[in-house]
C-alpha cells in the first residue's frame, strides 16, 4: 500500500508530488495486462539474439525491458500532461524503495550515477519560464539544458537532403538548443531563469518548434551531498 504524502511532507529535490504521481501511474501500467503483453514479445525478442544467449545478457533482459518500459511510460505521461508541465527524472536506472513504494527504475537514455537528469514535455507553441536555484556554496560542476523536437513516443521526423521523409525513429530527440552554466545567468545566490520558446527577452532563452518539445535540465555533481 502506498503511502499518502502532503506536498510539504516531500522532499522538495527529487520527491516531488508530480514524481510520486507519475511513479505510482507506472506501477500500475506495469501491471496491466496489454502492457505485460508487449513485455514479454520484447523479452522473448531480446532472448533470442545472440547477446541475450549469453549468461550476462540473459540476467539482464528482464530489468532492461522493465526499465525501458517504465521510461517510455514515464514520456507518454509528460506528453499527456504537456499544457501543465512538471519535471521527473528522466533517466535513472537505480531500483530504488521511497515515497512508500518500491520503483524498478527507468532507462533511455545513457546513464550517469554523478547527474540528475530532469525532464518535461511542453507545447512548443506556448511560452515558458524555468526558475531555479543552486547552492553557490556546493555547485553542480556542470548544468546542461537542453531542447528537443519530438518525445520518444512521438518523434519528430527528420527529412533527407533531398526532402524525403526518412525513418520516423530517427527524429526521436531532434537538438534545437542547448545552454550550460556558463550561459545561464546564474546570480550570487544560485537563482537563475531560462525562458522557452516564444521571443527572446534578453536573458537565457531556447527556442522551441510549434510542436511537442522535449525539454531536460541535467545537473552533474562531483557528489550526492550537492543539493
Amino acid at each position: 500500500m502506498l503511502v499518502e504524502y502532503s506536498m510539504t511532507a516531500l522532499q522538495p529535490i527529487l520527491a516531488t508530488h508530480e514524481q510520486l504521481l507519475a511513479e505510482r501511474a507506472v506501477l500500475r501500467l506495469l501491471r496491466d495486462a496489454p502492457v505485460i503483453a508487449i513485455m514479454d514479445s520484447m523479452k522473448a525478442e531480446m532472448a533470442a539474439m545472440a547477446r541475450g544467449r549469453t549468461p550476462a545478457g540473459s540476467d539482464r533482459i528482464e530489468l532492461v525491458v522493465q526499465q525501458w518500459t517504465a521510461a517510455l511510460i514515464l514520456d507518454e505521461l509528460s506528453y499527456v500532461r504537456r499544457a501543465n508541465p512538471a519535471f521527473t527524472q528522466g533517466t535513472d536506472t537505480t531500483p530504488r524503495r521511497w515515497m512508500g513504494h518500491w520503483f524498478p527504475g527507468n532507462g533511455k537514455a545513457g546513464d550517469n550515477p554523478d547527474m540528475l537528469s530532469r525532464s518535461t514535455v511542453i507545447d512548443g507553441a506556448g511560452q515558458y519560464e524555468v526558475l531555479g536555484q543552486i547552492d553557490p556554496a556546493r555547485p553542480p560542476v556542470q548544468i546542461v539544458a537542453s531542447m528537443f523536437a519530438g518525445t520518444m513516443t512521438h518523434p519528430a521526423p527528420l527529412k533527407a537532403e533531398d526532402g524525403a521523409a526518412t525513418n520516423p525513429d530517427a527524429g526521436i530527440f531532434r537538438p534545437i538548443g542547448q545552454l550550460d552554466e556558463t550561459q545561464m545567468d546564474i546570480a550570487p545566490d544560485g537563482s537563475f531563469r531560462i525562458l522557452l520558446g516564444g521571443q527572446r527577452d534578453g536573458g537565457p532563452h531556447l527556442p522551441t518548434e510549434p510542436i511537442p518539445c522535449s525539454f531536460g535540465f541535467r545537473p552533474m555533481m562531483l557528489d550526492w551531498t550537492t543539493p
